[in-house]
C-alpha cells in the first residue's frame, strides 16, 4: 500500500525535505496527537477493556505506533535538518490494521528516508556558500574590525601615525565603493580572506555575487566606523547598530 498525506502543508519551510527525500508526502503536524507508550495490560479477564486500551498505545518498533487500530511510521528529524527547518517529527499513515504489512511498509521507508537523511545532511556540511557559514564570517569580519579599533584606542597616539591610518581607510573604502559599483566581486576575496577561512569558505565562494556583496557592504560600514573611532576616540562597542 502507498502511504497517505497526512496533514501536509506546501508552503511550510520543511516542504523541501519531504520532496526531497520521499516519493510521498510527510505529515509533520501529528506529532502532538500520537499516543504515548503505555505500561502492558493486565491478562486477565477482569482488565480486558483496560488491555485493549493499553495496545492503541504500544510501540511495536520500527518507529511504528498505531492510532485508532491504523499503524503509523513515527520518526524525529536528525538535529541538523530540524536545525535548517524541518520539524521535529514526521508522521506517517501506513493506512494499514495489519502488523506484518506495516513492519515491511516502516522498514522500507526507514530505508528511503535514512538515505535521503544522509544525502542531505553532507551537502549541508560541503554547500560552501551555505547562509550560516557566511554568517559567522561576516561576526569574525566584525570581531577582528572591533578588535583592531580597540586596540589603537589603547595604544600612544602618534599623529603621523593616525593620518596614514585614516589615509589608508579612506583608499580602502573607495576601493570598496568602486567594487560594489563596477560589481568587481573578486575584491570581496581579499577582504573576507582571513574571517572566510574561520568559516570554511574558500576564495572562489567569496567571489559569487551575493556573498561578495555582502563582504564588500559590511567592510564599507566597518571601515566607516573605523573613520569615526579615529577622529572622536569614540568606543566601537557603543556603535553596535553601526557594525551589527
Amino acid at each position: 500500500m502507498v502511504p497517505c498525506i497526512v496533514g501536509s502543508n506546501p508552503t511550510t519551510p520543511a516542504n523541501d525535505f519531504k520532496n526531497s527525500i520521499l516519493p510521498y508526502g510527510i505529515a509533520v503536524d501529528q506529532a502532538a496527537s500520537l499516543p504515548s507508550p503505555r505500561g502492558r495490560g493486565s491478562q486477565t479477564g477482569s482488565h480486558r477493556q483496560k488491555s485493549r486500551r493499553s495496545n492503541q498505545g504500544r510501540r511495536w518498533g520500527l518507529h511504528l505506533v498505531r492510532r485508532n487500530h491504523i499503524f503509523y511510521f513515527r520518526r524525529r528529524w536528525p538535529q541538523p535538518l530540524h536545525d535548517v527547518g524541518a520539524p521535529e517529527f514526521l508522521s506517517v499513515s501506513l493506512r494499514t490494521e495489519i502488523l506484518s504489512e506495516a513492519v515491511k511498509q516502516s522498514a522500507d521507508l526507514l530505508t528511503q528516508i535514512e538515505t535521503g537523511e544522509r544525502k542531505l545532511t553532507a551537502e549541508l556540511t560541503r554547500a560552501p556558500g551555505s547562509e550560516w557559514r557566511t554568517k559567522v564570517m561576516i561576526r569574525e569580519m566584525v570581531r577582528e574590525s572591533v578588535a583592531t579599533m580597540l586596540a589603537r584606542l589603547e595604544a600612544p597616539f602618534d599623529a603621523d601615525e593616525s593620518r596614514a591610518y585614516v589615509a589608508g581607510c579612506e583608499q580602502k573604502r573607495q576601493s570598496v565603493d568602486n567594487a560594489l559599483r563596477t560589481r568587481d566581486w573578486p575584491v570581496a576575496a581579499d577582504l573576507g580572506s582571513s574571517a572566510a577561512a574561520l568559516a570554511g569558505l574558500d576564495e572562489d565562494t567569496l567571489a559569487l555575487p551575493a556573498i561578495a556583496r555582502e563582504i564588500l557592504i559590511k567592510t564599507r560600514s566597518l571601515l566607516d566606523v573605523a573613520l569615526r573611532v579615529e577622529d572622536s576616540c569614540d568606543d566601537p562597542l557603543t556603535l553596535g547598530g553601526a557594525v551589527a
